[in-house]
């Protein structure tokens, strides 16, 4: 797991004991996360879904507003890029999750 150091402290120190509790391990390198931590970036208004990540062929959709977010695997028949912004333009907290691969 990666904290971001955009996510505020109060948060932070919340996410840390959680961590610990469950015994997982924190890394100071993205690539081996399995999770990153960001601070909350709201979408625009029209935003429904955006890429968060891509694998080979397949590209991980994120959706909001459904009533929950949630993640889902599409084939990347468009040539989705992935654009994560390096600095959130807001505080806050939400959680990005990465998978190690997508399903085959």
């Amino acid at each position: 797991m990666l904290l971001r150091p955009e996510v505020d402290k109060q948060t932070a120190n919340r996410i840390t004991n959680i961590v610990m509790n469950h015994q997982f391990k924190k890394t100071p390198d993205e690539k081996e996360a399995m999770s990153i931590i960001y601070p909350a970036v709201d979408p625009l208004p029209e935003d429904y879904v955006r890429p968060a990540c891509r694998r080979d062929k397949h590209a991980m959709i994120h959706w909001y507003y459904f009533p929950e977010s949630f993640l889902t695997w599409v084939l990347n028949k468009f040539d989705l890029q992935v654009n994560i912004p390096s600095s959130p333009l807001s505080s806050g907290t939400v959680g990005a999750y990465r998978p190690s691969r997508p399903p085959t």
